[in-house]
């Protein structure tokens, strides 16, 4: 059934190509979270027992941003995503 649809979607093979992109990212991006934040957590235990915060400081810093850097690339996919997909959908309702 969707060999039937591929002649259409042939003007917005680039738009599509970009959708699954931006869907392979935003994936990515939302298995990433989990993994820095159970890097964060490992930390601050390790931390926390040994009784030092001052090397600490830097890990939880960067893993800190990184966390937030991956909900906006996140966010910005999924928009993208949505964007072009309503692009292309408009286009080939027309």
């Amino acid at each position: 059934m969707l060999r039937k649809l591929f002649p259409y979607l042939k003007p917005y093979r680039w738009h599509v190509l970009l959708v699954v992109f931006c869907a392979l990212g935003a994936t990515a991006m939302m298995l990433a979270g989990p993994w820095l934040i159970r890097d964060l957590v490992r930390i601050i235990a390790v931390e926390s027992q040994g009784g030092g915060w001052k090397g600490a400081v830097e890990p939880v810093s960067w893993l800190t941003l990184g966390l937030v850097a991956s909900f906006l690339l996140r966010s910005a996919f999924l928009f993208l995503m949505g964007y072009v997909a309503h692009i292309v959908a408009w286009s080939y309702v027309r």
